[in-house]
């Protein structure tokens, strides 16, 4: 609508320019001229405006994979930086705990059956988290690792999510799992150090 509006600007514009031409010989002699011309800019006006309207579809998109897991569907490695960085002012801000879960497990190949075992553990365990949760799939040089942050979460209630998603876990990859479940409660120290530079190390 932007890209249309500036080409009936231009249009305007252009016919403003013309009149003296238009009283001098009448618009009869000139008409297919300044006919073809308005056309003109308010085609190129649309044009112009549809065009930017995709680039902005286009970098949103790119935007929404640069953080998506193309393997489950889940987050990534950079967007559970985000989450942890998130998180962590929160905690420290209003002293409200947050907790982290980790499993992990070995490689399943690359394959369309592991694949397919991907989007689906993808899709269980975005289905089995609360809405505020976030949650993220990432390849390591020996296999696989889920991280679940859990928003203003205590010890008790992340000891909870770490035994559920064990068992989810493998129960789709059929591979033995390894979990841990850290709790931060916005003190000085921060027991998530470790992971965030392991993530941060190795993207």
């Amino acid at each position: 609508s932007g890209g249309l509006l500036l080409g009936l600007a231009a249009a305007g514009v252009y016919i403003g320019l013309r009149l003296p031409a238009i009283d001098l010989v009448g618009l009869t002699p000139i008409a297919g001229t300044v006919i073809s011309r308005v056309l003109g800019y308010i085609a190129f006006g649309a044009l112009g405006g549809w065009a930017v309207n995709q680039l902005r579809v286009a970098l949103d998109r790119y935007e929404l994979i640069d953080e998506v897991d193309q393997d489950s569907g889940l987050g990534n490695r950079t967007s559970v930086l985000g989450a942890l960085t998130r998180e962590s002012n929160r905690a420290r801000r209003y002293a409200s705990p947050f907790s982290v879960v980790t499993t992990t497990f070995d490689d399943i190949g690359n394959d369309r059956r592991a694949r397919a075992k991907l989007r689906e553990l993808g899709t269980k365990v975005a289905m089995s988290i609360r809405a505020a949760d976030h949650a993220a799939h990432i390849r390591t040089d020996t296999g696989h690792q889920i991280i679940v942050v859990l928003p203003e979460t205590t010890e008790d209630g992340a000891e909870t999510v770490e035994q559920n998603l064990e068992a989810l876990v493998a129960g789709v990859v059929g591979r033995e799992v390894k979990t841990e479940a850290i709790t931060d409660s916005g003190g000085d120290d921060d027991p998530l150090t470790a992971l965030r530079d392991r993530l941060t190390a190795t993207r």
